[in-house]
């Protein structure tokens, strides 16, 4: 646990457990027995890719059954601080309203979420306003709405997005944070995605836990 808790710090990871509701607290979830490389075929648990055209940027998204273990495990499970994007465990590739994916960032090792900290310009927003998601099954594309840096909100982890009046509310607390007006509206209808990555603005240096948000639904 301990180790956990040094690598969400240092890396900027913040993973949730189904129970918890406090919002000034990060949960973290015990971490599971793993089984041997040898044992798993870890390909089972890359779900896709996300990738931004134009850009650098390209991430093989895993998810297994915990948000723990790719935090310091590659795609084919072996020990690495960089982890491996994830996709949140509790979330459904084609059910699910809300897809949550978490990536590290630092300023000592190079990770592929580090490009992200473009969306604090509008400019850079401009320039690149779509994600895409591939999976086996199809390729969705995500239009930007919204991002900014989180320091004390949580309750992306633990809404009930099932719920439309609570998916409303959180829509519009989305957009009403966004660094930048990005144009573009967003209701209960429609699908989102969910980046979260470790923040290294400097006005938000003071704070513990900050979290670079980006908000994109899709189109």
């Amino acid at each position: 646990m301990i180790l956990i808790l040094i690598l969400v710090v240092l890396f900027g990871f913040g993973v949730s457990n189904e129970e918890s509701t406090k919002k000034d607290s990060i949960p973290i979830q015990e971490k599971k027995e793993e089984l041997p490389v040898e044992e798993k075929d870890y390909s089972s648990d890359v779900v896709g890719t996300l990738y931004i055209p134009d850009t650098p940027f390209k991430a093989t998204i895993t998810q297994t059954v915990d948000n723990v273990y790719y935090l310091n495990h590659d795609v084919d499970g072996s020990s690495n601080t960089k982890g491996n994007p994830f996709l949140d465990y509790r979330d459904n590739l084609m059910q699910s309203k809300v897809l949550r994916i978490y990536g590290h960032n630092s300023r000592t090792i190079n990770t592929e979420f580090r490009i992200l900290e473009g969306y604090y310009k509008e400019k850079y927003y401009q320039e690149h306003p779509y994600i895409y998601f591939e999976t086996a099954k199809d390729t969705k594309k995500y239009q930007v709405f919204s991002s900014y840096t989180e320091v004390k909100d949580w309750s992306y982890y633990n809404a009930d997005f099932t719920n439309i009046d609570i998916y409303k509310q959180e829509l519009t607390k989305y957009k009403r944070k966004s660094l930048y007006d990005t144009g573009v509206e967003v209701t209960d209808e429609d699908r989102i995605l969910i980046l979260q990555t470790c923040s290294y603005e400097k006005k938000y240096a003071k704070y513990k836990n900050k979290f670079l948000l980006i908000m994109a639904k899709e189109v």
